[in-house]
């Protein structure tokens, strides 16, 4: 199972790096502001590898939250897969790092029916190692795009990335995605 974070910008596609330097100077503060504004919002992606199956949620953060609801999504999304033997997959990046070993525990604690659940990490400055989960992300940042300018071309109006409706499509575009699509079987 892969677990990693992406954005939805206000004005397409972007990597962290343009991000970063598009934004205000200091780098994770331009981040936060460009959050605060309403031109980023940050999701949380989980892809299992073995059914291809999709699904992303609306996070206030990366990293642990007080709460710990990404947390909860992760084990949620697990549980849905009905594996027993989990290997969670993650990049390097600490935030996502922190909030895998935490659903670990937070498994371990609330006694999951797993008869494993380990992690391993990608290795080291190598994006490609991690590569089915940006598959998931491309897919479902594609089908969102694609249903987001149906949905605007009909009502006549732009929709912008914070608006109380972008969470529920994300989810419903992960739906669609494990639903409606073939793969080998």
């Amino acid at each position: 199972v892969g677990v990693d974070y992406f954005f939805l910008t206000k004005g397409g596609v972007h990597t962290r790096q343009e991000l970063e330097f598009s934004m205000t100077p200091g780098g994770e503060t331009g981040l936060e502001a460009a959050m605060s504004r309403g031109d980023l919002v940050k999701y949380l992606l989980v892809r299992c590898f073995q059914h291809k199956a999709v699904f992303a949620h609306l996070v206030p953060q990366k990293g642990l939250y007080e709460k710990h609801i990404a947390c909860y999504f992760v084990l949620q999304d697990v549980e849905w897969f009905g594996h027993t033997r989990v290997i969670m997959k993650s990049d390097n990046e600490p935030a996502i790092q922190a909030l895998v070993v935490r659903v670990i525990e937070l498994a371990t604690i609330e006694c999951k029916d797993f008869a494993q659940l380990t992690t391993e990490q990608s290795v080291a400055y190598d994006s490609q190692s991690n590569g089915g989960t940006e598959v998931g992300i491309r897919l479902a940042r594609g089908l969102l795009r694609t249903i987001k300018l149906c949905l605007e071309a009909r009502i006549g109006t732009y929709i912008p990335v914070d608006h109380a409706v972008m969470p529920w499509m994300v989810e419903h575009v992960c739906l669609l995605l494990n639903v409606f699509v073939r793969g080998e079987g």
